[in-house]
């Protein structure tokens, strides 16, 4: 994989360029919030008390993870390497907000690489899987 020598990533801005397969999965995404925190996080916060730290976590990733492969979408940092689980939480964050999807539309349209504000905060991209990030555009 080749190192980021300036601000820019490895992969030109046609990679990001994927905003209504990102508005579906950000559509589909709010859905399963509402059925996560029914249906999941609830006995997810059950079994952690009674197995121990970090189960509800793993499970919330794993589910996470598992919505962003069925889009044919992957969340990647500059160098089209995998983020770390704090750039991952502070990408995620402002979705509180940009569940009202105006603002995530203009903070998408208002960047090159289409990145919302969490993935600006976060320092993430969002790819189509299938792209070869290597190739700068």
């Amino acid at each position: 994989m080749r190192l980021v020598t300036d601000d820019s990533p490895v992969f030109g801005e046609e990679a990001t360029h994927i905003s209504g397969r990102r508005f579906l999965a950000h559509a589909i995404d709010g859905v399963m919030v509402v059925v996560i925190a029914i249906g999941i996080a609830v006995p997810a916060l059950i079994i952690e008390s009674a197995a121990g730290e970090g189960t509800a976590g793993s499970v919330a990733t794993a589910l996470s993870t598992a919505l962003l492969v069925a889009a044919g979408l992957r969340v990647v940092t500059a160098d089209g390497g995998i983020p770390s689980r704090g750039a991952l939480w502070k990408r995620s964050l402002p979705l509180l907000i940009e569940y009202v999807y105006v603002f995530a539309f203009i903070g998408m349209m208002s960047s090159g690489y289409r990145r919302r504000f969490g993935d600006r905060w976060g320092d993430t991209y969002v790819v189509n899987a299938e792209t070869d990030l290597l190739t700068r555009g």
